[in-house]
């Protein structure tokens, strides 16, 4: 007698081979966007944010009528502006003096060369202050 017929391969469950195919696709999109090969959704693209500017400490209304000390660029500050000794009095003509400079920059630069002068680098007006050893002298005061 014949053999019995065979049963019918099994089939797969249904839609299984569809989804099987979208799942690799999906994944296949997923692994070239990680890896730079490919953009999936075209955004365009922004410039770099501004590095922050140094914070000025004070308004700029005293370098209008103070005279320039050119801080981090030549080495120009407050305390060697030309009013010396510190004093363990007050001196008001060394006070006058020293109060008609600021300093600009304060800052150390990336390109001192081609520095404007701006108070881009930060600046600070010479004030003529008591120091903790109870003497006067020429220094940048923070407002």
């Amino acid at each position: 007698s014949p053999p019995p017929p065979s049963p019918p391969p099994p089939s797969p469950p249904s839609g299984g081979i569809i989804r099987l195919a979208i799942s690799l696709t999906t994944l296949a999109v997923v692994v070239l966007w990680l890896f730079g090969l490919t953009n999936p959704s075209p955004t365009p693209s922004l410039p770099p944010p501004a590095p922050p500017s140094p914070e000025l400490p004070c308004g700029l209304d005293f370098t209008a009528d103070r005279k320039l000390r050119k801080g981090a660029v030549q080495n120009e500050w407050c305390y060697n502006s030309g009013v010396y000794p510190a004093s363990a009095v007050y001196d008001t003509d060394a006070a006058a003096e020293c109060e008609s400079f600021y300093v600009d920059p304060i800052f150390e630069l990336e390109d001192p060369v081609n520095y404007a002068f701006d108070c881009s680098g930060g600046c600070l007006p010479c004030t003529y202050i008591q120091g903790n050893d109870g003497k006067y002298r020429c220094k940048s005061q923070r407002c």
